[in-house]
């Protein structure tokens, strides 16, 4: 669904905002297209859930029907790779779970999901030869169907999301201290000062820790590799 306005103003100040007849024209355009999801959504769904299929994959180093066996063509008559494996087709309950296995529903008020796509311009005409549009375009998706994982951490319930939320407060409070180029450090209260210490020198102090840590691990591994070494005795 479309619509177009194109305003016609005699004379005034709307004249020329939106120029002469023909020099001006709105449009706006809505649209509802609906998501055809077919049937990979259920088939890539059940088979998660257990019990939903059994494995006949055979390999040398399983055991009874399952076991490969080598050393055989398919031209062998009563290759035993060719025949049926031996299974128990009678469903068994209660199955026994394991932390490989996952459970799969769908919700009972399940819809078919779709996207609304809508539309806005403004055209204006300056002389003969030029143009200039303006145009919004935006999409909305509705009902989308999404996999929802039940064991999800919550991170704003169990206050993780507050105690980001700080820790962010923090970093744009140290932010705000180095760009002023002046880094407050507290000493010991026996002093009852505050140093103030440029933000250059913070830079070499800390490229002097990194050039220190660096000098450590060296030594420590030189120490190790020594260790390593087999003394002779005299």
């Amino acid at each position: 669904m479309g619509v177009v306005w194109s305003p016609e103003f005699g004379a005034g100040v709307w004249q020329k905002i939106f120029g002469r007849s023909g020099s001006s024209v709105f449009r706006g355009g809505f649209s509802r297209a609906f998501i055809r999801e077919g049937t990979f959504l259920v088939e890539g769904s059940l088979p998660l859930n257990p019990g939903g299929n059994i494995s006949l994959s055979r390999a040398t180093n399983l055991t009874g029907s399952l076991q490969l066996t080598l050393g055989t063509l398919l031209r062998t008559p009563g290759n035993p790779n060719l025949s049926v494996p031996t299974f128990n087709d009678t469903p068994v309950y209660p199955r026994t779970l394991t932390t490989a296995d996952s459970a799969v529903a769908f919700d009972p008020k399940l819809t078919s999901g779709y996207v609304d796509s809508f539309s806005f311009g403004y055209q204006r005409q300056f002389g003969r030869d030029t143009v200039v549009e303006f145009r919004y375009v935006g999409n909305r998706g509705k009902n989308m169907a999404s996999l929802v994982s039940q064991n999800e951490v919550n991170a704003i319930e169990n206050g993780f999301g507050a105690e980001f939320a700080l820790a962010q407060q923090n970093l744009l409070n140290n932010d705000r201290l180095c760009t002023a180029g002046l880094v407050s450090v507290l000493v010991p209260s026996n002093c009852r000062s505050l140093c103030r210490i440029s933000l250059a020198t913070t830079r070499i102090l800390v490229i002097l820790l990194a050039m220190l840590e660096h000098y450590l691990q060296t030594l420590h591994f030189l120490v190790n590799c020594l260790r390593q070494i087999p003394r002779s005795r005299v």
